[in-house]
């Protein structure tokens, strides 16, 4: 496989032209199945590196255990393997697109990032990938959203595990008996990842909270927002001014203005609460939401010790000042699992903005709140089937599994139920 990087190698993309090889079991561009003829390259305009990586053996658990190998390589072996797995696992089919999306996934997954787990069980390998379909993708992240809220407020059975690597593994093991079979699972979902995440912008987000390059605050927060969107204080015919007066009244005329502009280019005039969640997603993925932006400026005061970071303490401090209200308990877990997302004891502004931002936003609702509003009652979005929605739009695709992942958060969640 070919990969290239427009930025001294920090992220690269498929080379166009690759594709699924069924006798390598993986997407190549030159292998001795393909290639007959002389092949041509065309790099993208600055171009800066070009990484090449061979196919690595599929090897059949069942194979490996009747040969009596084992299933999983030597620990020696591990590291220098896994490099060589998880180089090649680029998320988003960037080969078939015509433009780079800013919501399709262009990095390489980590194995710093992906965690102690996910480094152990991503050793094991099918033959042949198994694709997973857009609806059952969506059904995990669903059920893994959930999760994330009901672990935050100290309400799943389990103990409370830090980092979400930790979480979706929980999640996969709880679902299957057998370990081998939850291991699997978490190669197909991560697959899908890669698959869909040019189809939907959540699928994409939570390929970046994977990755390292969002926090887990960020998913969160696009569930707070989907929780202030009231699908009847928001017909078509209300602009979107209204939308930006009440949740981002702290922007100046000129930057008002300007999200109006890209909110119109962007939905075409529909202000509905699929067009602005969808907008909402898409800003975070480039990291231009103007809440976070807020945060990121004023957390930046706090960053003491060392310029662009924060640590515990100095995080701690700004939540004194910026969110009051929030409950210290949640702080303090915020913080735990950016920490052991990173596996470092400090936490990038850009990161803590996140937090930041998600709990203003909660505290704003909790401020809002009717109190004669029922305990538990929720807002009601077109949710009537989850059939089949690889023919919906994408933002109704997004809008339709935060607010299902609201649901499962709000009623207790049966969170290992099959899909």
């Amino acid at each position: 496989m070919i990969y290239l990087s427009r930025d001294n190698g920090r992220i690269y993309e498929e080379v166009s032209g690759a594709s699924v090889c069924n006798s390598c079991g993986e997407k190549t561009f030159l292998c001795p199945h393909k290639i007959v003829t002389s092949s041509e390259i065309i790099l993208p305009s600055h171009c800066t590196h070009i990484k090449i990586c061979r196919p690595h053996v599929h090897q059949c658990a069942l194979s490996a255990k009747l040969k009596g190998n084992g299933a999983r390589t030597s620990e020696a072996d591990a590291p220098g393997r896994l490099r060589s797995v998880i180089s090649q696992k680029a998320l988003g089919n960037v080969s078939s697109q015509s433009t780079a999306s800013p919501s399709s996934w262009q990095g390489i997954w980590a194995p710093v990032m992906l965690g102690k787990h996910f480094e152990e069980q991503l050793m094991l390998k099918r033959e042949v990938p198994r694709i997973i379909s857009l609806d059952l993708c969506l059904s995990l992240t669903e059920q893994l959203l959930a999760a994330l809220l009901l672990q935050a407020n100290g309400k799943l059975p389990s103990v409370r595990l830090l980092s979400i690597q930790e979480l979706l593994w929980d999640l996969l093991t709880k679902r299957y008996l057998e370990e081998e079979i939850s291991i699997l699972g978490l190669q197909d979902f991560l697959t899908a990842v890669e698959k869909y995440s040019a189809d939907s912008q959540i699928v994409s987000t939570l390929g970046h909270v994977l990755q390292g390059h969002l926090d887990p605050a960020a998913l969160r927060y696009a569930l707070i927002q989907t929780e202030t969107l009231d699908p009847v204080s928001l017909p078509e015919a209300v602009h979107f001014q209204s939308f930006i007066q009440q949740h981002y009244p702290f922007l100046q005329e000129v930057e008002r203005d300007t999200l109006i502009l890209e909110f119109t280019a962007y939905s075409g005039r529909s202000s509905t609460p699929t067009s602005i969640i969808g907008f909402i997603l898409l800003l975070i993925l480039r990291h231009k939401e103007p809440l976070i932006l807020e945060c990121k400026d004023t957390l930046t005061m706090f960053a003491k010790s060392q310029s662009g970071s924060l640590t515990a303490e100095e995080l701690s401090r700004a939540f004194d000042d910026l969110v009051p209200l929030s409950n210290k308990a949640e702080r303090q877990f915020l913080i735990q699992q950016s920490s052991a997302s990173l596996q470092s004891e400090r936490i990038p502004v850009q990161r803590a903005a996140h937090i930041v931002a998600y709990l203003m936003k909660k505290d704003e609702i909790w401020k809002k709140r009717d109190p004669c509003q029922v305990p538990g009652e929720k807002k009601q979005y077109n949710t009537e089937s989850k059939e089949d929605r690889g023919n919906e739009s994408p933002d109704v695709r997004d809008l339709r599994t935060l607010s299902n992942a609201l649901s499962l958060a709000k009623a207790g969640g049966s969170l290992t139920e099959q899909i």
